[in-house]
């Protein structure tokens, strides 16, 4: 019987290019008006500059994202998680937000 492995992490090397893409859960639709692309590029502007991520090109369609970006001292997991997760919920800090899913329900604001 053979045994599936968890998957290797990523390799991330400082000064790297990443094609990276991102999706909607079961494609599901993440951008869903110009108020959402404003503010998913505010955000990426403010983790860019504070991560050292050079963005050299995006893409932004409504259930899905491609960034090429070149990473400085931080991870590129670490970089995307916060930059999802802030997409995710954007007015609800984390302690609300896993308090919220570990309940099934939505965050209350």
């Amino acid at each position: 019987m053979l045994l599936r492995m968890a998957r290797s992490p990523r390799l991330d090397v400082t000064g790297a290019f990443y094609h990276v893409l991102a999706r909607g859960n079961r494609r599901a639709t993440i951008f869903h008006d110009d108020a959402d692309y404003r503010a998913y590029l505010a955000r990426l502007a403010r983790y860019r500059q504070r991560d050292g991520l050079t963005l050299y090109a995006y893409v932004l369609m409504p259930n899905h994202l491609y960034l090429l970006l070149e990473t400085g001292d931080r991870p590129r997991s670490r970089i995307m998680q916060t930059l999802q997760f802030t997409a995710a919920f954007p007015t609800c800090s984390p302690i609300c937000s896993i308090v919220s899913a570990t309940r099934n329900s939505k965050p209350s604001f």
